[in-house]
């Protein structure tokens, strides 16, 4: 049976389009409570403390034919370290009230066993497997016996720091002392899930309601912090080998003085003079240094291709990258997003 069929023609002008890119598909203008109301914000994802912006793109290994797909992503400088390990382990005790918090803490510490293994003496042995991550001497050396779970664990414990870092950077929230008796710690989907008005908001973002809140597509709040995937650790070794150079696109992570002097100074590492005692010599010698020792990549990124092994996002059973010890380190990576 014939139907008709009718084509409806609409005529824009030069003015009319030009007017429309302040606007949403709909027409609605943006930010303009009496058209629609919906808020756009134009931030750039800022580059978070101690890491490196990878394009995304095709890469392969040399010699290999297979060739891997990433997207933009930054990747740590270092390796995680003892001190920053201890830092997780000392927010949960003081959160060990909390049921929640107490579980997580009995399962956090990581398996010394690994050392058994180690090309060194049974003396030595002996002492790194009960000292490795307490001596302050071992500071700066990649944390090491992690499990994947303990892995993610850590790296959502640090997502949240910086965040909450960032949100009083902005003066979005106040200090919050660590303790159960002050509440539950900040956490970055608790406080996007929850049903609180802020203090106050930085400059520049639309308040069209009585209530807002930072939302993710402010450009504020950074992504989840995880281990590499085994397609980035590829695109970032042949960075390595082919001396591509990263170009960094996002804007700078806004460092002021109380961040270092007051609060998380675990979130910015930094490089000092190392001079090893006899045991680091001897540890030297099988591979493992401090995150910060030798020279970085063309990129800046220490210890890709050796020291210590890390876990792969996409892997729960094998560890990628560092060629002398495979002992479930960890380097951690985030997505680009905006």
């Amino acid at each position: 049976m014939y139907r008709p069929c009718f084509i409806l023609i609409f005529s824009l002008s030069a003015a009319t389009v030009s007017a429309q890119k302040d606007a949403s598909p709909a027409g609605w203008k943006y930010n303009d409570p009496q058209n629609g109301g919906f808020q756009k914000v134009v931030n750039k994802q800022e580059t978070p403390p101690g890491m490196i912006a990878v394009p995304g793109g095709e890469y392969h290994l040399p010699g290999d034919t297979t060739k891997v797909s990433v997207h933009s992503f930054f990747i740590g400088q270092y390796e995680e370290t003892n001190k920053q390990y201890r830092a997780f382990l000392s927010f949960l005790q003081c959160y060990s009230k909390m049921p929640y918090f107490d579980s997580l803490l009995h399962t956090a510490y990581p398996d010394t066993s690994i050392w058994h293994d180690a090309p060194l003496s049974k003396e030595d042995r002996g002492w790194l497997a009960k000292n490795y991550l307490s001596d302050p001497r071992y500071d700066d050396y990649p944390v090491l016996g992690l499990s994947p779970l303990q892995a993610k664990a850590y790296a959502a414990w640090k997502t949240n720091r910086l965040n909450e870092l960032i949100m009083i950077r902005e003066g979005i929230l106040d200090y919050q002392l660590c303790g159960a008796e002050y509440g539950e710690p900040f956490s970055t989907d608790r406080y996007l899930n929850a049903s609180f008005t802020n203090p106050s908001l930085p400059e520049g973002l639309p308040v069209l309601h009585d209530t807002r809140r930072v939302r993710m597509e402010d450009g504020i709040l950074m992504p989840r912090l995880r281990p590499l995937t085994s397609s980035e650790n590829i695109a970032v070794t042949e960075a390595q080998w082919n001396t591509r150079t990263t170009v960094n696109l996002w804007k700078p992570y806004k460092q002021r003085k109380f961040d270092e002097k007051n609060v998380m100074p675990y979130l910015f590492p930094k490089t000092k003079k190392w001079k090893p005692d006899s045991l680091q010599t001897r540890l030297q010698k099988t591979g493992l240094v401090p995150v910060y020792a030798g020279k970085p990549d063309v990129n800046k990124i220490f210890h890709l291709s050796d020291n210590a092994g890390e876990w792969m996002h996409d892997s729960l059973t094998s560890c990628g990258a560092g060629e002398a010890w495979k002992n479930n380190g960890l380097r951690l990576a985030m997505d680009i997003v905006w």
